[in-house]
């Protein structure tokens, strides 16, 4: 997404970079935290190990499933913004076989945070998980500022994007 937006050499779509790329900063960071508090309380980076985790660790899956959403572009997420925003300044390109493509592809983030979210919280817990208890609090509070960000940006993305569309104008000599 963010090679597309900055492809189009355009301020919609180097915007759209720049969001995606704070977007990716917030969701990833604040998901491979989860995923490294349910591993720790597992004691393995097995999925199959990870079975059942929102059974004994809510607080942890939770923010896991969120980042989920905004990799997908669940609206009310970052990553709906960013999507929105690249979608658009392909259109506006007249690159909509490219931005059907971008919207097509975000069915395959579908595909694979299902899985997690089907092995986290559709089965009984794993052996692995019988002992586990939700992370200690100063886990939790880092790996929540990241995925909450991403919930406080998707929902008031105004002053993100208007700073995005500066940054795309510097970048691109755009004097305005």
């Amino acid at each position: 997404y963010m090679i597309l937006g900055l492809a189009t050499a355009t301020v919609g779509g180097v915007t759209a970079a720049l969001l995606h790329l704070l977007h990716h900063a917030l969701i990833k960071g604040g998901m491979f935290m989860a995923v490294g508090q349910i591993a720790a309380q597992a004691g393995s980076t097995r999925m199959d190990d990870f079975k059942g985790a929102v059974r004994v660790m809510p607080v942890s899956v939770l923010a896991l499933v969120l980042g989920g959403a905004g990799l997908i572009g669940v609206p009310g997420t970052v990553g709906f913004i960013t999507k929105v925003a690249l979608v658009e300044a392909l259109w506006a390109e007249g690159l909509w076989f490219v931005a059907v493509a971008a919207i097509l592809s975000s069915l395959l983030a579908v595909a694979y945070v299902w899985r997690i979210v089907e092995v986290v919280w559709f089965h009984p817990p794993s052996h692995a998980m019988t002992g586990a208890v939700e992370a200690p609090w100063t886990q939790q509070v880092f790996t929540w500022l990241l995925i909450g960000s991403s919930l406080v940006f998707g929902v008031w993305a105004t002053q993100t994007t208007t700073v995005a569309t500066w940054a795309a104008e510097q970048l691109l000599g755009i004097r305005p």
